[in-house]
This record gives structure tokens, sequence and C-alpha cells, in this order.
């Protein structure tokens, strides 16, 4: 922080880009999908949402949700997600970063959910699956360093309240 002449200057850093890309759901032209999921904007399910959007991992199928993102082996990453699980009657649903399970319990509001890993190849993948009740999942990032603890746009992404940019088009 500084102050020049009256005006104060702030900068903060993060950490990185979010390696994740198409993480506002806006689509699902980013993720590989299976079973009933869907991406979700400008409704009541995405009001406490930093991002905008959420995808919803829905009842009825199992249904999965996963990209594979460029890591550096032997760098150090740490992701971050909200959720919620409404209706599960069968069982959790499950994140899965690089092989490893984090267990998602029922949750009626949005429930943050953060980690870190040290990548042990050059690609890592971040998969999200649910068997039973509505998995809202939004804010998701994986990023370069120790801790991240807000959502941000992955590279070549812009979003505005007009127009979308993502992966050089319009």
């Amino acid at each position: 922080e500084q102050t020049i002449s009256g005006i104060d200057f702030r900068t903060s850093v993060r950490g990185g880009y979010n390696l994740l890309q198409g993480t506002a759901a806006f689509d699902l032209e980013n993720w590989e999908t299976s079973g009933n999921v869907s991406a979700v904007r400008n409704t009541v399910d995405t009001i406490d949402t930093e991002s905008g959007g959420t995808f919803l991992l829905g009842a009825g199928t199992s249904s999965t949700l996963s990209q594979t993102v460029k890591t550096i082996p032997g760098g150090m990453y740490c992701y971050m997600l909200r959720y919620k699980l409404i209706g599960s009657v069968i069982g959790p649903a499950i994140l899965t970063v690089q092989d490893t399970e984090t267990v998602l319990s029922a949750a009626p509001e949005y429930t943050m959910v953060q980690g870190r890993f040290t990548a042990t190849a050059t690609q890592t993948v971040f998969q999200l699956s649910n068997q039973d009740g509505s998995l809202h999942v939004a804010d998701m990032v994986i990023i370069a360093g120790a801790e991240v603890n807000a959502w941000q746009q992955g590279q070549n992404e812009i979003i505005t309240s007009g127009y979308r940019y993502t992966n050089g088009r319009l």
C-alpha cells in the first residue's frame, strides 16, 4: 500500500492464473461430462457465487464433470471450489484432484473446499462426481502456489456484463 499525494494505491497478488477454463458456467465447452450435467447462470442458485454461475450435477443418474489441466511435475498447486449438495440419500459427492478424493457431504448452503497438491505429471485431472441429489458447484480454481481463497477467471477469459471472451472468441 502506498500513498502518493493523497491517492491510495493498493495491489494484491493472488498467486497466478486459474488453470481451469470455463468456470463461469456459461456452457460446458471446456468440460468432459457424463450423466445429467448443466451450466446455470443468473438464478437464485448463482447469487452467492463469485463467478455468477454454477454447474449442476443432477439427481437420478451418476454424473461427472471433469477437466484436465497442464501442470509441471514437482510444482505446488492449490485448488478451491464452493458447493452445495441437496437431497442426497445414497451418499456424498466426490471431488478428485490428482487421484486424491475429497468427500463432499450434504450441505444446504454453499460450502468452500480448499486443498493443495504437488504435481506428479504434466497433466492433472480435476473431477467431480455425484450419484444422488443435486450437486451445485461454483467458483472452481486451480492455480500454481500454496493458497487460493477467491475465484478468478482462466487464462484468455474476459467476462464483462455485456460480452464474454474465452479461448480467443467472443
